[in-house]
């Protein structure tokens, strides 16, 4: 019942939010002082806005996801 739960809940904000990862964890401290490590981070993928300076950057790299800031 409960990874049914989180599966609904995770493939409800695939939807929401148009990205294929909407929650990513911090794995380091390079992105420190802005995120530090454990921080979760909801990802947008909303291509009709353009990108601003100051915002953070995803890449997905094969099963990896990059994100810079």
């Amino acid at each position: 019942m409960i990874v049914s739960s989180a599966l609904m809940i995770w493939k409800g904000l695939m939807v929401l939010t148009g990205s294929e990862s909407p929650i990513v964890v911090v794995l380091s401290g390079s992105m420190e002082p802005a995120f530090h490590r454990g921080d979760l981070l909801f990802l947008t993928n909303y291509e009709t806005e353009d990108i601003r300076v100051g915002e953070i950057v995803v890449f997905k790299v094969s099963t990896l996801v990059l994100v810079y800031y």
